[in-house]
């Protein structure tokens, strides 16, 4: 989509700025930034609720 939207003799503030490829990037920036943190988490929780029953 980012192609499409460069070929375009527009600048390129005003591509980043479209709506439509602002609502893109930030869709997945914050896809990225759940996945990143859901690892953390995931694992922290994990170990303890492991500990809390092992004890």
């Amino acid at each position: 989509m980012f192609i499409l939207f460069y070929n375009n003799s527009q600048p390129v503030w005003f591509v980043i700025n479209n709506e439509f490829l602002a609502e893109d990037i930030v869709r997945s920036l914050t896809a990225s930034i759940g996945l990143v943190l859901s690892v953390p988490i995931t694992t922290l929780l994990s170990v303890f609720l492991y500990f809390k029953t092992h004890r």
